[in-house]
């Protein structure tokens, strides 16, 4: 739950600007586990705070003086982390997306803007919310992921970090594994990503991503239950980390697999508990990229078996 807490103060410290705690909590941790702040040393020390802060409401002098520290360290990386004349993620990673595939090989070869966990994040995030109709271009910047995260400097980004993000990558590459119809092959791949995170730092997020990959495998095997069970998990997980876009999302995924299992009732509802997230998207388009994903795994095997 580091990054979770973390991010609680990003967002005190940014004062309403357009700042993200992706865009700043792995040097801040990366800090953290170096003892190069004043919080306990190592991104388990900030856990302890965190729980801290979340346990004992009535210590305000504990929780200030937490509070004061993060804010402090967070400025401190702040002031680091764009240096005159940087691109941003976002801008970053727009120039990547510009580029024709041979093109973006080319220019990850070699260190440079792009080579930021920040910038892999952002790629992340576009692979699960924005690629989902074109398996080759998914695939291609999956692989692209991969190589971006190799080549991240370890003196900035921990190890147990940088697992994290190659398990998000691997996932998605089990995702088009998937899309070409080979069971095996996609959870041979899917094995990868889940033994990369284990040995992670036990981020949540993270592991609402493969967990998500690992319920569409259990979908195209025509698995309902299985399929449910994974479901179920994953909403827990999300509301552990209040992920409002990831419950709207499962809960239509649910909704989906409720009305091809002939429950239209329980579907309903699951449409309704999606509505009430507080997401940016609104229900039909979330909705209609969950159906577009579907018909691309083609995963329609449960309304037949059910039936």
């Amino acid at each position: 739950m580091s990054r979770q807490f973390a991010a609680a103060v990003i967002d005190e410290l940014s004062g309403g600007d357009e700042l993200t705690a992706d865009e700043i909590i792995f040097e801040l941790l990366a800090d953290l586990e170096a003892g190069d702040t004043a919080f306990p040393v190592g991104a388990a020390g900030l856990e302890a705070g965190a729980g801290r802060a979340r346990r004992a409401p009535t210590a305000p002098a504990e929780y200030e003086g937490l509070v004061e520290r993060a804010m402090q360290t967070l400025r401190q990386t702040l002031s680091r982390l764009h240096p005159e004349g940087e691109i941003t993620p976002g801008e970053a990673l727009r120039q990547l997306l510009a580029l024709r595939p041979e093109e973006r090989w080319q220019a990850v070869s070699q260190r440079g803007a792009w080579h930021r966990p920040e910038v892999v994040t952002a790629l992340l995030s576009y692979l699960r919310h924005g690629a989902y109709e074109d398996h080759q271009r998914s695939d291609d910047l999956a692989r692209l992921a991969v190589e971006l995260i190799e080549g991240l400097d370890p003196r900035v980004v921990p190890a147990s970090l940088r697992r994290d993000l190659a398990a998000e990558a691997w996932s998605v590459l089990a995702r088009e594994v998937l899309a070409t119809g080979s069971l095996a092959s996609a959870d041979v791949t899917l094995r990868h990503a889940e033994s990369l995170l284990a040995m992670g730092s036990g981020d949540l997020l993270a592991a609402i991503q493969v967990q998500r990959v690992r319920m569409l495998w259990h979908w195209a095997r025509g698995e309902a239950s299985a399929v449910q069970q994974q479901l179920e998990g994953l909403l827990g997980r999300a509301a552990l980390v209040e992920s409002a876009s990831d419950e709207q999302e499962l809960w239509l995924w649910l909704a989906v697999l409720l009305d091809e299992t002939g429950r239209p009732g329980p579907a309903h509802g699951a449409r309704a508990r999606a509505a009430d997230c507080d997401a940016p998207l609104a229900v039909p388009a979330v909705l209609k990229r969950v159906l577009a994903l579907q018909a691309r795994l083609g995963l329609h095997g449960l309304a037949r078996e059910q039936s």
